[in-house]
């Protein structure tokens, strides 16, 4: 990555070090050779972490081990994160089929876990796959999922590296402004939480964008902070990048004193470091102006150090691959010596399980014993079986019953929504109160009111059935209600019902099935303007306080579908 280039690194959604030792690869996978599966699980997770920037053959080799080790021993957590780190090195590679396909499969392991972090960290991943690809529109569309998800769950980091993101795939398709103010949304984020890598990632994007708008004072201004951050961390390499962007600046603004001071501090930074890649392009900048100076001498003599880092990266990248061999080569042959002690091993053990196996015929009362054991092992290996068999129908049983109960849950708020709110009906009856406590968490009973031309109707109702079958036929017939008075203006409690009645059986009509529905129902309707009340009822009684005694009015024995109505004038008092 040259320093002109946007800092999008891939670990904004990357390998999460879920381990952490301090011992070799090579002393760790000394000891995976006599321990068991579940214990090379755990070691091979740490020498991927050891090996994945730094050989990933090896890392992918052992990543590869790793995930059909915890997977068949139902070590999820391990698995998932294996899954993921294959994927980062297929990226890395460039091998962007092979990465999507793992980032998925761990994506599924991280949601069978509850990992919702991971999960967007994965989806994260997704994006950056799409982006590498140049598919812009996807890699958008993947980020900005990730960053809604990450504003829902209050997860701080995975909203600014999310920002980040999506600033990058903006300056992408050209669109400086959206990109701009992405990278300042992430940078605020970034400093609230103190992550100085990513505070520094977003100011040298923030830089470059003023500086290809033109604003270069600015530009200058954030560059400059940039150059603190990496001063205060020691981050050299970083320190010749911010030297380097300050560089081009003053040189665009043709300020070449300025321009060759700030070159000059960069190229001495770089040669100390060894950073040849960087001082590749310095020294492009060096002969770019001296071109433009005449000075075609000097241009020369800067071309032909360019070439000469060149060179020097070249062998830099051929030992690093030497080493990288080296290092697969002992690996490899660590491995082979480990076969032949575990071959060796086992041969010894073969050899004393024989002997053993000898002295046992010896003795007829030792043989006896010996059977007795092995039915006895027997017996405990199926009871182990019938228990994991029993554990894992629990589970699918326990999750059957929470998705039922998370349906019954959601259908309550749809129900809920269909009942008057308590402040509307407080609005017209000022001394009302409400008292309803269904038996399941959704029932067939219901309340209901409305009110039109001055008069208030409000009503109880029970609907046949229970449960989910109850709320539902609840839904319909409050339904029902709403549209005889609003949708058909009719003020009588009695024609209310008939036409409730008419519309129940006119929805359930349209089934092929036959269905039998109904309500139980007393229904008032106040008319404020003259204090008089009208009650109708099916199945439902009216219960009244008048001087102090309770009055009780018999509704029709018969269902909503045929109502009697009652009619009642009542003074209030």
């Amino acid at each position: 990555m040259t320093c002109r280039l946007l800092t999008f690194i891939f670990s904004v959604f990357s390998f999460t070090n879920y381990y952490c030792t301090s011992i070799s690869p090579d002393s760790l996978l000394s000891k995976s050779v006599y321990s068991n599966d579940s214990l090379k699980v755990i070691i091979y997770a740490d020498v991927v972490k050891e090996y994945i920037y730094k050989n990933n053959d090896s890392a992918l080799k052992y990543a590869q081990l790793g995930s059909k080790l915890s997977n068949g021993k139902n070590m999820l957590n391990y698995y998932a994160n294996f899954l993921n780190s294959i994927a980062n090195i297929h990226l890395e590679r460039g091998e962007y089929a092979e990465a999507l396909s793992n980032y998925i499969d761990a994506e599924k392991q991280f949601k069978l876990l509850g990992d919702q972090k991971s999960v967007l960290m994965v989806n994260g991943n997704i994006g950056l796959v799409y982006q590498y690809q140049n598919l812009l529109e996807k890699a958008l569309v993947q980020f900005e999922a990730v960053y809604e998800a990450g504003k829902a769950n209050n997860y701080i980091e995975t909203i600014a590296n999310s920002l980040n993101s999506i600033g990058s795939v903006y300056y992408a398709k050209g669109d400086k402004t959206k990109a701009l103010n992405a990278f300042k949304e992430s940078l605020e984020i970034n400093k609230e939480t103190k992550n100085t890598p990513r505070i520094m990632e977003c100011l040298n994007n923030i830089a470059i964008i003023y500086q290809e708008l033109g604003q270069y004072e600015q530009a200058l201004e954030i560059f400059n902070q940039y150059l603190n951050y990496s001063k205060q961390g020691k981050d050299k390499r970083s320190q010749v990048i911010a030297y380097h962007n300050i560089a081009l600046v003053h040189q665009e603004q043709k300020n070449i004193s300025k321009a060759m001071q700030y070159l000059d501090s960069s190229v001495v930074l770089a040669k100390n470091i060894r950073d040849f890649e960087n001082l590749i392009e310095i020294y492009a900048t060096y002969t770019k102006v001296f071109t433009e100076n005449n000075n075609y001498e000097k241009a020369f003599e800067t071309f032909q150090l360019k070439a000469a880092a060149q060179d020097s990266l070249l062998q830099q990248t051929r030992d690093k691959q030497f080493i990288e061999m080296s290092t697969k080569y002992e690996t490899d042959k660590k491995d082979a010596e480990n076969k032949i002690l575990k071959a060796t091993s086992e041969k010894q053990k073969a050899i004393n399980f024989a002997v053993t196996i000898g002295l046992i015929l010896v003795a007829a009362l030792a043989f006896f014993i010996f059977r007795g054991y092995r039915q006895k092992q027997k017996a405990n290996n199926l009871l182990a079986a019938q228990n994991i068999e029993i554990t894992e129908q629990k589970g699918i049983i326990e999750e059957k019953q929470k998705e039922i109960l998370d349906s019954i849950t959601y259908a309550k708020r749809l129900q809920e929504a269909i009942l008057p709110p308590f402040s509307l009906i407080q609005k017209h009856l000022p001394d009302s109160f409400i008292y309803y406590k269904p038996k399941d968490i959704v029932a067939g009973d219901f309340y209901w009111m409305e009110h039109k031309n001055n008069i208030t109707f409000i009503a109880a109702a029970d609907c046949t059935g229970h449960g989910v079958p109850g709320a539902m036929v609840s839904v319909v017939c409050s339904n029902a209600l709403n549209r005889a008075v609003l949708e058909f203006n009719i003020t009588e409690p009695g024609l209310i019902l008939d036409k409730a009645r008419e519309l129940v059986l006119e929805t359930f009509a349209k089934s092929d099935t036959d269905v039998k529905d109904g309500m139980d129902i007393s229904l008032c309707a106040i008319h404020h303007s003259d204090n008089l009340v009208k009650w109708s009822g099916a199945n439902n009684p009216l219960w009244y306080l008048q001087n102090n005694q309770i009055h009780e009015l018999t509704a029709s024995k018969q269902p909503s579908a045929k109502v009697i109505t009652l009619l009642l004038s009542l003074h209030t008092h």
